[in-house]
């Protein structure tokens, strides 16, 4: 057996095949241009050649760009395939979240491919780059999609904000404003307040659940600029504005006071009261993290008209309380933390708040967050198991429930493993995206494996943590042959909701696969003037 490629004579393995009288050939050509592939039999030549055999060379792709690492819901994002020696063709670009495709187009001048996709929904997103059906290096990439416009700000200050109103604020007195981020995706806050003598100190707390604290005290009377940031956009309606205004002045038989505190007995010290920092308090083991209780403010008053200068006399509509400690927990996963709700508005005003937590041979990271109204939360994150000890102290003294003492384990949740993503779903083999992201947020202390089974065995699974969420974890794998496919997912040996998948792979045709939810990789769309879709 001959085979030549013009007038060069090619080396060739020739391998029996178990069928009589068929055999298959095997070549390396050397140069990259279509070879007419003539075959000769004892120096007889073989019916239906020559053919033509198109060899392309190596194909050198790279790919970069903003548009696979982060975007904005409702904004153009982009990145650029740089491909040489390619067929365009074969090359294919697929974008997707969990709600289905997101529509792209590719703007090509010459060998660099510029794609463009507007993303509709913030949180994470995928990005399929293939090339005769295979990801090329880094693909799939996962783009963190942010909508800071989806940022909410809550009760009163959202309303006067939303209607361009200034903030009515007053000199030294904590400000704060919650905001909601559970529908902006993946971000982080920053602020800026700026006073007129310049900018003043601020800070944006996270609260869990998606729920955070802007906090800043103003220091001087006058406008005040307050910008919020979230994934390094202006939130809507930032920045707004507040009117800073001294505190009120009462005006009792023509001369000027300022409203009086409470009468207090004639030994006890004056109360001084110092501004808050906003951010939280770390509790060090020993002495406990303490925070200011602020002055309380009396529910009713009565101004006693007199001939001469009177103070303000003040009582309140109910007798002073007990500090009231609301879920304490009974169990606490280690490493996780817990909150513990604390209430003061019923205590003696001027104490002061501690807390700390002991294990069995170290002490728990505590924060105590002041809501500046009486109430506090306390998170508290064990580090290691065994029994725990919760003191909480308000004027030295232990508050009712405290000390409580709790169990730390390693117990998890399996059931709150989420598994989403196309490498689930059934498909065809030559157009096949195997990646799926599993989300083990909330699913407390426990180990993930993926083990899956394709009609040859077992094969590699590659596992890596999203950027900056090493809860979240994206799996891709490579499926080869066509057939069945059994995907198990396990949480600490447990399978997860869904657990085992079961994934059906099409033989390989030469049309595109069709989803009813995903148009193929590689579709044909018709072209437009100046650029060219995938």
């Amino acid at each position: 057996l001959v085979l030549r490629a013009g007038s060069e004579v090619l080396s060739a393995v020739i391998k029996d095949m178990p069928e009589r009288g068929i055999h298959t050939v095997r070549f390396t050509p050397t140069e990259p241009e279509p070879h007419n592939l003539h075959l000769e039999y004892h120096n007889t030549h073989v019916p239906g050649t020559p053919f033509v055999c198109d060899v392309q060379a190596e194909p050198d792709i790279g790919v970069s760009g903003d548009g696979l690492v982060k975007g904005y819901v409702d904004e153009k994002a982009t990145f650029d395939i740089h491909a040489e020696n390619c067929k365009l063709e074969e090359l294919g670009v697929r974008i997707s979240n969990t709600k289905g495709f997101v529509p792209h187009e590719v703007d090509s001048k010459g060998d660099t491919h510029r794609v463009v996709y507007t993303p509709r929904d913030a949180g994470p997103h995928t990005v399929d780059i293939v090339y005769f059906g295979k990801h090329v290096d880094g693909s799939p990439f996962y783009p963190n999609i942010c909508a800071p416009g989806n940022v909410r700000i809550l009760g009163k200050p959202g309303e006067m904000v939303a209607d361009r109103q200034r903030l009515p604020l007053t000199v030294d007195k904590t400000c704060n404003v919650e905001l909601d981020a559970s529908t902006a995706g993946p971000g982080t806050f920053k602020s800026a307040v700026r006073g007129p003598s310049g900018e003043i100190q601020s800070s944006v707390t996270d609260m869990g659940n998606d729920r955070h604290n802007l906090k800043f005290i103003p220091l001087e009377k006058g406008n005040h600029d307050v910008s919020v940031l979230f994934a390094d956009r202006d939130i809507k309606y930032s920045p707004f504005r507040a009117d800073v205004r001294e505190p009120e002045i009462q005006t009792i038989d023509g001369q000027s006071q300022f409203s009086a505190p409470p009468p207090m007995p004639a030994d006890a010290a004056p109360q001084r009261k110092t501004s808050q920092s906003s951010r939280p308090v770390e509790a060090p083991p020993s002495p406990p993290a303490q925070v200011k209780q602020p002055a309380q403010v009396p529910q009713s008053a009565q101004v006693l008209q007199s001939s001469q200068p009177t103070q303000v006399a003040a009582k309140p509509t109910k007798p002073p309380g007990d500090v009231i400690l609301s879920k304490l927990p009974e169990y606490a996963n280690a490493k996780t933390p817990f909150r513990v709700n604390v209430d003061t508005r019923q205590a003696p005003g001027g104490g002061t708040l501690a807390s700390r937590c002991f294990g069995p041979s170290k002490s728990a990271d505590v924060q105590l967050f002041d809501f500046e109204n009486g109430t506090y939360e306390l998170r508290v994150t064990p580090k290691e198991k065994g029994r725990h000890m919760l003191e909480v102290v308000y004027d030295q003294k232990h508050a009712p429930g405290s000390p409580h003492q709790f169990d730390v384990g390693s117990k998890s949740d399996y059931k709150r493993v989420k598994v989403f993503g196309p490498g689930l779903n059934n498909g065809m083999i030559n157009y096949y995206r195997g990646n799926f992201l599993c989300d083990t947020r909330g699913a407390g202390e426990g180990d993930l494996s993926v083990r899956i089974q394709g009609p040859k065995g077992a094969f590699k699974v590659r596992m890596n943590p999203l950027a900056e969420n090493d809860r979240v974890i994206a799996v891709s794998y490579d499926p080869t042959f066509p057939g069945n496919y059994d995907i198990t997912v396990k949480w600490s040996d447990k399978h997860v909701p869904g657990s085992p998948f079961r994934v059906y792979l099409a033989p390989p045709t030469s049309e595109p696969m069709i989803q009813p939810d995903m148009p193929p990789m590689g579709q044909s769309i018709p072209r437009t003037r100046g650029s060219s879709r995938y």
